[in-house]
């Protein structure tokens, strides 16, 4: 998991390391198997508070039979710290991303949802173009609506349960939020 900094503002020499885990494998029933010994312990978000909102991202890589983390990256346990993820990603060999969630996150007073509706992810494009290539992938979904303050704790409650094309999208994400280009 890694932020960036405060939206709108450049963070050099790149974004703070919350979660690092080599060798993520995808166990036979398709949930991921995360090793019990992360390079970066988990690092919960907690931007200083008179900071913009900050983005954080947990990404998925794909890592082939070569794979070779470098450095102090290859073993831990490394700090919290900010570090250059585009050379990590180059240096280590790491393949294309296969999957990315992120959110905003603000310190402050919480804001809690005035009202929650369901959503039907069948209306949603990815779930519409799942079914005109024959798949049946629809289902409903909870998901908070509400008033809250400079974006905090936004996110998606419905997309864990929609079909669509990671690789593309979380490349799209990568490179959007994060300036990382992935071959």
């Amino acid at each position: 998991m890694v932020d960036p900094g405060a939206i709108g503002k450049l963070s050099t020499p790149g974004p703070t390391r919350h979660w690092l885990v080599n060798g993520v494998t995808v166990g036979s029933n398709g949930a991921l198997v995360i090793p019990e010994t992360s390079i970066t312990a988990y690092g919960a978000p907690y931007p200083d508070e008179a900071d913009a909102p900050h983005r954080y991202a947990i990404v998925l890589w794909d890592q082939p039979s070569t794979f070779a983390p470098q450095g102090d990256l290859a073993t831990g346990p490394q700090p919290i710290t900010q570090f250059n993820l585009n050379d990590y990603v180059t240096s280590s060999g790491l393949g294309r991303v296969v999957a990315a969630w992120y959110f905003t996150c603000t310190r402050g007073t919480a804001v809690a949802p005035t009202e929650t509706s369901a959503v039907d992810t069948a209306t949603l494009p990815a779930a519409q173009s799942a079914s005109h290539s024959g798949s049946s992938h629809a289902s409903t979904s909870t998901s908070s609506t509400g008033s809250g303050s400079g974006g905090s704790g936004s996110g998606n409650g419905a997309l864990g349960s929609v079909s669509f094309a990671p690789a593309g999208v979380a490349a799209a994400l990568g490179a959007a939020v994060f300036g990382v280009f992935v071959a």
